[in-house]
């Protein structure tokens, strides 16, 4: 089958499948999410796949990469939110109609047999203006989003939502907790299929390990964001240091780095001692240090599923997570 999957990739995360000077002259793609092990287990099963995202980094036409394995349409997408730049309004000034557009038009060039758009905003509206088939994959929750990042982008994003759900007679979603709360969107059926896991997973080992006073425990977040709740995080590790001095606290993912919003709150809030940020990185090598750690701690106020839970337990390393967060509590005890 000849499927398109449309959603935010990164590129780097196809290291396996494209020559790396190929990676280095290609866009960046659209941030990290967890279509890539979708992706590449639908290629294991023989289907013939095609990528379509956005990217920053071009402006005026679409940039096609394709190999014997599949293929990758990026589309422009505007740098800014609402500001003017470089001659154009905000991407969601106009609702994403710019994106919209030329995604619609990879689409058309692809000519899947159906199409499976994730995230129920420019994607899905992409997929449902080619008048192919498709499916939508909903994997946020946009009222609870807009509660915890009060702004007018999340507002704009809240209603394009709500069309597209309202729109899509086929809609799959990833936890119990979120279809509850997405059927508050649509009348029309909803299954659920849980997130996919990288396969070698599986292969890995689970190390029986004693915890010991240096405690090392590791959170894994894309973003700094109120409804990741890391500023509780830090000052509850503050308090947790004094009794166990020896202990640390490891830092992983976007805006997580040194330089980044994370760390500059948290210097200016006295609460660096024995914190490492790390920042970004790479799905595969997370994976490879994640058994190093004696604890996965997620404050996350809200999830729909979280792989890292599973890829966690899969690894060895027990997991906190706070009991009313969205799905966490399905799938931590569920496992």
């Amino acid at each position: 089958m000849k499927i398109a999957i449309l959603g935010p990739v990164d590129t780097r995360d196809f290291y396996s499948l494209i020559k790396k000077k190929d990676i280095k002259s290609l866009p960046k793609g659209h941030g990290v999410s967890v279509l890539t092990h979708i992706i590449l287990g639908l290629l294991e099963l023989g289907h013939n796949v095609s990528i379509i995202t956005l990217s920053e980094d071009i402006s005026k036409e679409v940039v096609i990469y394709k190999n014997k394995k599949f293929k990758i349409y990026y589309c422009p997408m505007r740098k800014r939110a609402f500001r003017f730049s470089n001659g154009l309004i905000g991407r969601a000034a106009n609702f994403w109609y710019r994106e919209i557009q030329f995604m619609k038009q990879a689409i058309l060039i692809d000519k899947p047999d159906i199409v499976n758009a994730h995230w129920a905003y420019e994607y899905a509206f992409a997929a449902i203006a080619s008048k192919k088939k498709y499916i939508l994959t909903t994997r946020d929750i946009p009222h609870v989003i807009l509660k915890y990042q009060t702004n007018l982008y999340r507002f704009i994003r809240l209603i394009m939502a709500c069309l597209t759900l309202r729109i899509s007679k086929r809609i799959t979603v990833p936890s119990n907790y979120a279809k509850l709360q997405t059927q508050k969107y649509t009348n029309n059926p909803i299954k659920i299929i849980p997130n996919c896991l990288k396969k070698d997973l599986s292969k890995f080992k689970i190390k029986k390990t004693k915890i010991n006073k240096k405690i090392k425990i590791v959170m894994i977040n894309s973003g700094f964001h109120r409804r990741k709740n890391i500023k509780i995080a830090l000052e509850a590790f503050k308090k947790f240091n004094k009794n166990f001095p020896t202990s640390s606290l490891f830092l992983y993912g976007h805006e997580m780095e040194k330089t980044g919003i994370c760390y500059r709150w948290a210097k200016e809030n006295n609460l660096i001692k024995n914190v490492v940020f790390y920042g970004f990185l790479p799905q595969v090598k997370l994976m490879k240090i994640l058994p190093k750690y004696d604890i996965l701690l997620h404050t996350a106020l809200e999830e729909t599923f979280g792989n890292i839970f599973v890829e966690s337990m899969v690894r060895g390393v027990p997991v906190i997570a706070g009991k009313n967060s969205g799905a966490a509590p399905e799938i931590v005890k569920g496992h």
